[in-house]
């Protein structure tokens, strides 16, 4: 509700302000502490990162699946961070599992897809068939998202850096909290369509 000045009241400005302090508390966990960051690796955060954003994602439509499944292309994902963030965990009230893909195939059955490695040419075969499939993908290579993927990572001066396609997301049924929206560089892809 706005004053008679046209600018917000104190409580709405109050209500905004709780609401962002929320947000970067809950990505703030995302980025170690000072402290830790020494310790903490950027596969570590990365991974961190992949599990934070889940509270920000909406996928349409629902499904019943029992699990929620996080696969990954290459033999050693993030440096086996995935496994430490990901155990005993859930997303969406469901258990998570992660799962090896070795095949664009398997990208139907799963809900987040992280590529940590060179797709090479499949790029653009893996981005139409996770939008299909409404898969949340996520990469660390750069130009991930400009390329089609849907959130780069990268973790610059022990920072994280998150770039998002929005566009890519919208494609795929994947909803985007526009509280992340606000957080993360959007991307606009040149990519695969």
């Amino acid at each position: 509700m706005a004053t008679p000045s046209g600018s917000p009241s104190s409580a709405a400005r109050l209500s905004g302000s709780w609401i962002m302090l929320v947000v970067l508390g809950v990505l703030a966990a995302a980025c170690p502490s000072r402290a830790r960051a020494e310790q903490a690796s950027a596969a570590e955060v990365k991974a961190t990162c992949v599990y934070k954003v889940t509270k920000f994602v909406h996928w349409a439509p629902e499904t019943s699946d029992e699990t929620f499944v996080v696969g990954y292309f290459g033999s050693n994902p993030l440096d086996g961070a995935l496994e430490a963030v990901f155990a005993d965990r859930e997303v969406v009230r469901r258990p998570v599992i992660l799962r090896q893909l070795h095949s664009l195939e398997e990208l139907d059955e799963v809900h987040i897809a992280v590529v940590t490695e060179d797709l090479g040419g499949d790029l653009c075969a893996f981005v139409s068939r996770a939008r299909e499939q409404s898969v949340l993908t996520f990469g660390d290579s750069p130009g991930f998202a400009q390329d089609g993927g849907m959130v780069e990572m990268s973790v610059e001066n022990r920072r994280l850096k998150i770039k998002i396609n929005w566009a890519e997301c919208e494609r795929a049924g994947i909803s985007v909290s526009s509280q992340l929206l606000v957080l993360a560089e959007q991307v606009d892809d040149d990519g695969c369509r």
